[in-house]
């Protein structure tokens, strides 16, 4: 492989690009995303123990599965599946109360869609000339 495009050296592993300097805040708001779905799963949660909905905890493990894929992967399928949710979620709460719900998902999903694919640019853009962001 022709390394000229690193300055000569070996190209950083995309572990590596992902803590680099350049790349804190694009991280950040992944991390941030995740950290709101978290949040929500646990809300989800124990509202689901209080009303012994335990077919809820269904819920729990879409926000947690997608928040650790967001997270650890920097998945653009997992925020565009968060994206998904969330308006699903949103539109079957407005339709049972009339009252909109799902925000936390939704601004999550928002700041993931936006974080993974800033994130996944900038990683093949690196890929390709070696250049950071």
């Amino acid at each position: 492989m022709d390394y000229s495009n690193y300055g000569g050296g070996r190209p950083m592993t995309k572990k590596e690009f992902r803590k680099h300097e350049s790349m804190k805040k694009c991280t950040g708001n992944i991390y941030v995303a995740a950290g709101i779905l978290y949040v929500c799963a646990v809300i989800t949660a124990v509202v689901n123990m209080l009303a012994q909905n335990y077919l809820g905890f269904l819920d729990v493990a879409i926000l947690v599965g997608l928040g650790l894929g967001i997270q650890i992967g920097q998945s653009r399928i997992c925020a565009i599946l968060v994206c998904a949710y969330a308006g699903l979620n949103a539109y079957v709460t407005i339709a049972q109360s009339g009252r909109m719900g799902g925000t936390l998902v939704v601004l999550a999903a928002v700041d993931a869609l936006i974080a993974t694919f800033q994130f996944q640019g900038a990683w093949k853009k690196y890929q390709k000339t070696g250049i950071l962001p």
